[in-house]
């Protein structure tokens, strides 16, 4: 079962990268399925225990599988379904659309965010997910299940801009999000219907706990906790918070998962036990506990993480009810492969993959683990198997939380020891706290204690996350690490299993492996060489890089303000050395000359013909002048510049038939 669905993955992402048609796919399926049952009859028939036939059919249950997955993903993907409104958005050209509001996102410094349902575009019947921002000057408040009408043209979301930037274009698209829209009270008007759909009056639900919980006057910190240990909702834990629990390599505590799922499976066992002993009990109790475990997800607002562990923690429950022997990462696998099935975007969600990558890492290492140290007194043993826990869960999620991250936090363990065997009481308690206070009858002295808990628990993980010496960052992790680190852990992995000369010499390979690619890394650092103008807005940065050392010229001191997209570039090219200058007018990059034109427009230099010109600041000149006195081969716009100008710009050079190149277009420029 883990072979065939990590085919069905495999599929899933080479689908994302290269695009089949539904037909080609559909037949190549069909194909495969057919020589299937042609080498099935065949095994049956005349070669039983032949090896080589037994092979060559699990290869081929593997590419049907894969085929399998990308099938899934295409017939998914908006293009692919004739009545997405992305079918019918036209270029430069205004829309007039029927939006519900569907869901209500984290606001950040400047606007509301919200994720609204099309029902309508241009009369034509349709849907799909739009991405709407409301300023936070507006006074519009749109609510869940609202309809309004807006008149707009349709923006696809940015790409990234800079060097190592996360893409939050990609991020969309994997959400089937691909337009974004602009709302105020003149183009965004309700039309004062409402749909009530039955996820209409669970959000309501949801937001009377909410309000009944704020009722109680919690701390702020409190309540954001609360909130997203209980709801799954995360919008209310401030950025401070946020930020100590990630350092501190918790974060997994605020994002509801197969931790919090199986801690309730097992809080809602313990009691409806007694009725067990009914007739029909057991089946009496099952239903219950799966009924609950799907409340809660419905309430926790079916996020990727929380589907994923309701529905491997219901095949558990039904193991357990019919006593099966079945492995539990059989259990695993099987609720992976329903889950991406229905909804094969799962599979780029970050959590779902370190989720599962958690799960299977303790499953197979934490018994080897364990088993290193058995300790005589109760306490020693139950903090011994924390420990191990964390750390199997950490072996698995280690490479590609530093593909993701750069950082690592050396105390994990120190909060989970402390935190998780509270956890039961934090929960158990917190559903009481949110039913009490709902019912408006929640004592203050149990208020006080559960506001204590999780000051408690918020106090611990400030303590680990001010450890700075121990949480490492900046951490260069690219593709080809995540690669080799994952060889070699799957490597290791066969040594705990197999245990013989074969798979020890297979973990020797893959380190030499992973030697090889540090090698070849440095190597390639050594030798990299490139000019960058970066997008910034109204600033300008640009920088040179030779080997593992830049220079970087800005218009500001990063030192009074850090700089975000020099700490991305740094990590992702691995720099160690990195010096910073103020702006200059004239570069030499190789054997190309750059020419950069401030506010003050002087550029008539005497016998000087730059290859590159970049434009900044919004300089008052005749650009057409300017390409016949220098004729140089590309002028670059950062992001410094008036929108109006870089537009007129580009319209110049297309005349003068020069390159142009707008960074708030199509982002950062690079010489190499």
């Amino acid at each position: 079962m883990a072979s065939l669905t990590l085919a069905l993955v495999a599929g899933i992402f080479l689908s994302d990268r290269f695009v089949l048609s539904l037909t080609v796919l559909l037949e190549l399926m069909v194909g495969c399925f057919l020589f299937l049952v042609v080498l099935y009859q065949l095994s049956r028939k005349f070669y039983l225990e032949n090896l080589i036939l037994i092979r060559l059919f699990s290869a081929c249950s593997l590419v049907l599988f894969m085929l399998l997955g990308a099938w899934v993903y295409q017939i998914h993907r908006p293009q692919n379904q004739k009545s997405h409104y992305a079918n019918f958005v036209k270029p430069d050209v205004p829309s007039t659309l029927v939006l519900e509001v569907a869901e209500v996102l984290k606001s950040n410094a400047f606007d509301k965010r919200y994720v609204m349902k099309v029902h309508k575009i241009d009369s034509t019947l349709s849907f799909g997910k739009l991405l709407v921002s409301v300023s936070k000057k507006d006074s519009i408040k749109p609510m869940l299940g609202q309809l309004f009408v807006m008149r707009t043209q349709l923006q696809h979301p940015s790409s990234a801009r800079n060097p190592f930037q996360f893409d939050y274009r990609d991020y969309l698209k994997h959400q089937n999000i691909l337009y974004q829209a602009r709302a105020d009270s003149i183009n965004f008007l309700p039309t004062g219907l409402q749909t009530k759909s039955v996820f209409y009056f669970i959000a309501q639900f949801r937001e009377n706990l909410q309000q009944s919980l704020q009722r109680q006057n919690f701390s702020p910190d409190v309540y954001g906790v609360m909130n997203a240990l209980l709801l799954g909702q995360r919008q209310d834990v401030s950025e401070e918070v946020n930020n100590d629990y990630i350092r501190a390599g918790a974060i997994h505590l605020l994002a509801v998962s197969g931790l919090h799922v199986g801690v309730i499976l097992f809080l809602v066992l313990g009691i409806l036990s007694p009725l067990k002993r009914l007739r029909h009990g057991k089946w009496l109790v099952l239903v219950m506990s799966i009924f609950s475990l799907w409340v809660y997800a419905v309430l926790a607002g079916l996020s990727p993480s929380v589907v994923r562990a309701v529905c491997m923690f219901t095949a558990i429950a039904l193991a357990i009810h019919f006593r099966q022997t079945t492995s539990t990462i059989n259990v695993v696998f099987i609720s992976m492969l329903i889950l991406i099935l229905f909804k094969p975007n799962f599979v780029f969600e970050v959590g779902f993959q370190l989720s599962y990558l958690a799960v299977i890492s303790i499953i197979y290492f934490n018994p080897f683990l364990n088993a290193l140290w058995n300790p005589r007194f109760w306490i020693f043993k139950k903090a011994w198997d924390l420990m191990t826990v964390s750390t199997a869960a950490q072996l698995g999620v280690m490479p590609l939380s530093l593909y993701y991250f750069h950082q690592f936090p050396g105390l994990f363990f120190l909060s989970n020891l402390f935190i998780i065997p509270f956890l039961g009481l934090i929960l158990g308690a917190g559903f009481f706290v949110l039913i009490a206070s709902y019912f408006g009858k929640l004592p203050l002295w149990i208020k006080d204690f559960y506001e204590f808990l999780i000051n408690s628990m918020n106090s611990i993980v400030a303590w680990v996350a001010k450890q700075e010496d121990f949480l490492i960052t900046g951490i260069h992790f690219d593709a080809w690490l995540l690669m080799g680190y994952a060889v070699l852990i799957l490597s290791l992995l066969y040594v705990v299993l197999k245990r013989n000369f074969r798979v020890v010499f297979v973990f020797g390979i893959s380190i030499l492996w992973l030697q090889f690619i540090y090698f070849y890394k440095s190597q390639k650092q050594n030798l990299q060489s490139e000019f960058v103008v970066f997008h910034q807005s109204r600033k300008s940065l640009l920088g040179e890089v030779q080997g593992k050392s830049a220079l970087f010229y800005s218009d500001e001191l990063p030192a009074q303000n850090p700089n975000r997209v020099l700490t991305d570039y740094r990590v992702g090219m691995n720099l160690k050395k990195i010096e910073m200058d103020s702006l200059r007018n004239v570069y030499q990059f190789r054997n190309q000359f750059i020419l950069l034109i401030d506010q003050s427009g002087i550029y008539q230099i005497p016998n000087f013909h730059p290859d590159v010109v970049v434009l900044t600041q919004s300089p008052k000149l005749n650009l057409n002048r300017l390409i016949q006195t220098l004729h140089p081969k590309i002028i670059i716009a950062d992001g410094s510049n008036y929108k109006y100008l870089v537009s007129l710009w580009e319209k110049t050079c297309a005349s003068e038939r020069v390159g142009f190149h707008s960074t708030y277009e199509t982002g950062f420029f690079r010489l190499r």
